[in-house]
């Protein structure tokens, strides 16, 4: 009987380890969410403020450029896209001379190519030619 007992005893000590262990998560979870909760609520405070402030605004860094500033971005935003529009038609120009020269070159390497296939042509057929004649001249 001491046995059982015992068993007895350890589970008990077990359960209430493990009902202690989900009221104290259950509790932290529940702080949190009120944290979590107070910190939206204040949030909300803050942007309501914020907006109800519209004067308030612009003294937030960055909420106004200066106007020369703005000038200047600008200009430099508009040289760069005409800079890069100049480089492109540049570059267009410049690949579609090296493709016609390519081409060139291409149809020249063919044009020699074409001869050099009629020359062994040729070759061959006066080969046969003389064969031919030799091989009749034997007869």
């Amino acid at each position: 009987m001491d046995g059982r007992k015992s068993r007895r005893l350890h589970w008990r000590a077990f359960t209430r380890w493990l009902v202690c262990a989900l009221v104290g998560a259950a509790a932290i979870e529940a702080a949190g969410a009120g944290s979590d909760l107070e910190q939206q609520i204040e949030r909300a405070r803050l942007l309501r403020q914020l907006q109800e402030d519209a004067p308030e605004r612009a003294l937030l860094p960055a909420a106004r450029l200066e106007p020369r500033a703005l000038e200047a971005a600008r200009a430099q935003a508009s040289a760069a896209f005409r800079d890069g529009h100049w480089r492109a038609v540049l570059g267009a120009q410049v690949r579609a001379r090296h493709f016609a020269q390519e081409a060139e070159r291409a149809g020249v390497r063919a044009m020699q190519l074409r001869r050099a296939r009629d020359a062994l042509e040729l070759q061959l057929k006066v080969h046969r030619q003389d064969l031919d004649h030799r091989l009749q001249r034997k007869r």
